[in-house]
């Protein structure tokens, strides 16, 4: 059974690549794994929404 959740960081600057990684780390603190990952909007100081996924 998959848990799935939504998280919500801000970055100093949010592009693809930055806000990829973030969700990674995100992901792998919880043992969990990446389904989406993107920012709000691009530009300094926004948001990178992530959806992970945990196996149970």
């Amino acid at each position: 059974v998959d848990y799935c959740y939504s998280a919500v960081s801000k970055l100093i600057v949010c592009v693809g690549p930055t806000c990829k990684l973030d969700c990674w780390l995100e992901a792998k603190y919880n043992k969990g794994s990446v389904k989406a990952h993107r920012c709000k909007k691009h530009g300094v100081f926004t948001d990178c929404y992530c959806e992970i996924c945990v196996k149970f």
